[in-house]
């Protein structure tokens, strides 16, 4: 009988191995899985919406930063963002209003 899930390969959990929390994701048109997390210290840089890319789910790149200068309107945090894929990638954050 043909296997209906696809077999994982070898990886070692967290897959994301440094501050990342309230993980959200898509799939891109460009075939890559991409995460947005609440913002946070990574190797000593504070990011305001940490951003990674992986083909596998298994194996992550770190992008950066979302969001790497503040607007007029924002305080300094942003959490559990949501991230919807449609025609263009909508960034949709909670947010401390000045």
């Amino acid at each position: 009988m043909k296997e209906l899930w696809a077999q994982p390969s070898d990886y070692t959990n967290p897959v994301v191995n440094r501050n990342f929390p309230d993980p959200t994701g898509i799939k891109g048109a460009d075939g890559y899985y991409y995460v947005y997390g609440t913002n946070g210290r990574t190797n000593g840089n504070f990011l305001n919406i940490p951003v990674a890319r992986s083909f596998d789910l298994a194996s992550w790149k770190m992008l950066g930063n979302a969001i790497p200068v503040l607007p007029d309107w924002a305080i300094k945090d942003f959490w559990a963002p949501r991230v919807i894929n449609t025609a263009l990638h909508l960034l949709f954050r909670c947010r401390l209003l000045k």
